[in-house]
């Protein structure tokens, strides 16, 4: 499906293209940029982090698979956004939805209008 009368899929998609990209490259930046480039990064790896680096790939591959398939690609991100926002939410010490706000909440929105989209393509056939 190309557009409709006033263009409104095509924008849901690219808004969930663009949000879900834009995730993923703060996130890939600010994980790849503590574990890979920092010299003064001496901390050992923990299950926490290693854990947060799982969610991030799965909410990653889901905005990959996004771009092709919207609505696998949209319940992936869904998914793993939410397993992020639960996973901040517990380890946040303090503002836990300050930490749900800004790590799995964009995935989560991103995934919500990436399945909207494949369901809006799916039911016009």
């Amino acid at each position: 499906m190309n557009t409709s009368s006033n263009g409104s899929p095509k924008q849901l998609q690219w808004l969930a293209r663009g949000l879900g990209t834009l995730t993923s490259v703060f996130w890939i930046f600010s994980l790849g940029k503590h574990t890979l480039f920092d010299p003064a990064n001496e901390e050992e790896l923990t299950g926490e982090g290693i854990l947060l680096g799982f969610l991030v790939v799965i909410c990653v591959i889901g905005v990959i698979i996004g771009w092709y398939r919207e609505k696998t690609g949209g319940i992936v991100t869904i998914v793993g956004g939410l397993a992020l926002c639960v996973f901040a939410y517990i380890s946040a010490g303090r503002n836990q939805w300050f930490a749900v706000l800004v790590s799995g909440m964009p995935f989560l929105v991103a995934g919500v209008l990436f399945y909207l989209y494949g369901q809006k393509t799916v039911d016009s056939y």
